[in-house]
């Protein structure tokens, strides 16, 4: 009989040994996963904050284009100059849809605290140019649309100039 309880002991250590060299086996491979996935969110991160910089300086460049032909813009003329302005708003809308579509998914992968010092920069400033975009576009949204209500009004006094729309987008409400 003691030979036989020696085997059971020996049997239930050897198995209680093997849970254990298991349990450490799926640990480490479950570091290795989480460490695989945290780089790859880290390259994305560097990815899609040099693609958020590249639209972000298009952004600037068609602000540039609109505060110049909105600086030379008078009643009499915002009928010829309006087509221009519409479609330097179109691309304006484009790249702000860009800019927010980067910008999600930058807040879905910077939801994790990271030990990069480059990545949390990123992390932290992304934000900053995401929200400066869509508070500039909203206000050149605006100042469009109260020009053409202003300039509608004056056409019914000055019926030789034709009323124009206002632009929409889908990004402002």
């Amino acid at each position: 009989m003691k030979k036989r309880n020696v085997i059971l002991i020996i049997f239930i250590v050897l198995l209680i040994g093997m849970g254990i060299i298991l349990g450490i086996s799926k640990l480490f491979s479950a570091m290795k996963s989480e460490n695989e996935e945290v780089k790859k969110n880290m390259e994305e991160i560097h990815f899609l904050y040099d693609d958020l910089n590249k639209n972000a300086s298009l952004f600037n460049t068609k602000k540039e284009e609109y505060n110049s032909i909105m600086g030379t813009l008078y009643y009499t003329n915002t009928q010829e100059k309006n087509s221009a302005i519409v479609k330097i708003l179109n691309e304006y809308d484009t790249i702000i849809g860009e800019i927010i579509k980067i910008g999600n998914s930058l807040k879905e992968k910077c939801t994790f605290t990271y030990t990069d010092n480059e990545v949390v920069q990123k992390c932290n400033s992304y934000q900053i140019s995401y929200e400066s975009a869509m508070q500039v576009f909203k206000a050149d949204i605006k100042r469009y649309n109260t020009l053409v209500e202003n300039y509608n009004v004056w056409t019914k006094e000055n019926p030789k100039y034709k009323t124009i729309e206002k632009f929409s987008s889908r990004y402002v409400k």
